[in-house]
């Protein structure tokens, strides 16, 4: 079903403003498959129908994404089945992003649950912000950090929770940080939360970093704590 869904996304960035029964014709899927992939697709917030309600278009957001220059690294692909295999997705929330300059990450994969909250993506932006700061305080990450000294405080403490078990929870234990680091100093970050806005729980991260650091040598995906290891024994050491 999956490869049958970006076949009907791909019918419709090519041919929309397009009809069901055109997706159908052009991808050479039954029209009741096409009719349901169309559903799931509209209620993901890929596409939308014009106001006719007849034909379908790639909706504001997708367009946007297309035509951004920032696009996932190909870690991301052997790091979302990990996350499927390891996580329970119908109780959180998973964003993935990457560093895009010095100063920036880029959330370039909340495909796995869409996000509309507009406070909630403000906080999760600013947090991941600082977090790429606190790992350059450390040289993890590209670029230099100036913090105040209540920052640097702030900092201290994240770091030795990552040195602890891998993961941070911020903002009254609603969001659960996770830095992964590839074998070319590449850093994604991992936020999850629950979906009733509950508490999260550490344990869920920690099973995760296991799971990404046993998959090390065919993805070259690993946690803080084995990125950090292999830095000292390669005379790199802090």
């Amino acid at each position: 079903m999956p490869s049958r869904i970006f076949e009907i996304l791909e019918g419709v960035a090519k041919h929309g403003p397009i009809t069901l029964d055109e997706v159908a014709k052009q991808t050479g899927v039954s029209r009741s498959a096409t009719f349901r992939a169309l559903k799931r697709l509209e209620e993901g917030g890929w596409i939308r129908q014009r106001l006719n309600g007849r034909q379908y278009v790639l909706t504001s957001n997708v367009e946007k994404k297309l035509n951004s220059k920032i696009e996932p690294k190909q870690e991301i692909e052997c790091l979302t089945p990990i996350i499927i295999k390891a996580i329970d997705l119908k109780k959180v929330r998973i964003r993935i992003f990457q560093q895009e300059t010095t100063t920036t990450a880029e959330l370039v994969d909340d495909s796995i649950y869409n996000i509309r909250d507009l406070q909630e993506k403000m906080q999760v932006t600013r947090c991941c912000s600082f977090l790429l700061k606190v790992l350059q305080l450390e040289s993890l990450a590209l670029g230099g950090s100036n913090m105040s000294d209540l920052d640097r405080a702030k900092a201290a403490v994240m770091l030795l929770e990552f040195q602890a078990d891998n993961v941070v929870i911020v903002w009254d234990q609603q969001f659960l940080w996770i830095p992964i680091f590839t074998d070319s100093s590449e850093v994604f970050f991992l936020c999850i939360s629950n979906r009733n806005y509950d508490r999260v729980d550490r344990n869920l991260g920690v099973n995760l970093c296991k799971e990404i650091d046993s998959r090390t040598d065919s993805t070259g995906l690993m946690s803080f704590q084995k990125f950090t290891a292999r830095r000292a024994s390669n005379g790199i050491a802090q």
